[in-house]
């Protein structure tokens, strides 16, 4: 990575309704927390602990995370989270360093080995949870559908356990909220503590999961499970998005319209 290993990470901890904040922590990344925290809890000042929002953008990934009642945000820059696209490894990465003064940014350096998915790994976790959710939620991801789950506290353990069969690239594009009090089109994964509307237009429920329509991508990384193929699997995570081909042909075309007009103009 050519990266250097330290970088800073702005902090914002918010405390009876007003935001507190590193140096780089912005008035405009405090409103965006605060929008998506009014989204997810209308009205409201508080959300439960093990409360965990994900939100990409271009430039950076911020996370919301509430803990004893305490109300944390951080913006990683994208450019590491290109590389570490798990926002659950790199909130207990933040855990541990939690600053007590917010007088100066969050110093992090890259980790020398970065973490790494393995078959054993996975298997491991398709022996504590139902198949059906982690690959079909991981399909129904991959597919563009927004998937939603009724719990009443926050299911941080499960959400990190289908995080772990998505490719890098949707990795690095998905919003995920760890509890919501209603369905939110922001997110593509989130919890909700009511019912769920089998109804719901674009939103796949935990029933609809269990049996959803099996894809190439969740059938070849079941069968590179089932062979205990690390390499395999590997480039199955590494496979290109929809709009990343997409771009790819664009600029393909661009580049051979530019050819062609070289030519018939030499």
């Amino acid at each position: 990575m050519s990266t250097t290993p330290y970088f800073n990470v702005a902090v914002g901890r918010k405390l009876s309704d007003q935001w507190s904040g590193s140096p780089t922590f912005t008035t405009e990344q405090q409103a965006l927390a605060d929008e998506l925290l009014q989204s997810i809890q209308p009205g409201r000042d508080h959300v439960p602990d093990g409360t965990f929002v994900v939100y990409p953008t271009r430039k950076d990934v911020l996370f919301v995370w509430c803990q004893n009642q305490q109300l944390w945000a951080f913006l990683l820059p994208m450019k590491y989270y290109h590389f570490i696209p798990d926002p659950f490894y790199w909130l207990r990465t933040l855990q541990v360093k939690l600053p007590t003064s917010l007088d100066s940014d969050l110093e992090l350096q890259f980790p020398v080995d970065p973490p790494s998915r393995t078959v054993g790994q996975l298997r491991s976790l398709m022996e504590k949870y139902d198949n059906g959710i982690l690959l079909g939620s991981c399909q129904a991801v991959v597919d563009g559908a927004r998937i939603v789950f009724r719990r009443e506290s926050p299911p941080m353990e499960l959400f990190e356990a289908i995080w772990q069969f998505l490719p890098y690239s949707t990795q690095r594009t998905v919003k995920v909220t760890t509890f919501t009090a209603d369905v939110n089109p922001t997110f593509e994964m989130q919890s909700i503590p009511g019912a769920i509307d089998p109804h719901w237009w674009g939103y796949v429920g935990e029933s609809k999961l269990l049996n959803y329509p099996e894809g190439r991508y969740e059938y070849h990384l079941q069968v590179t499970i089932d062979m205990q193929d690390q390499v395999e699997m590997e480039r199955m995570f590494q496979r290109k998005s929809s709009s990343e081909i997409v771009k790819l042909i664009l600029v393909m075309l661009v580049l051979g319209i530019i050819v062609a007009f070289l030519l018939t103009s030499g």
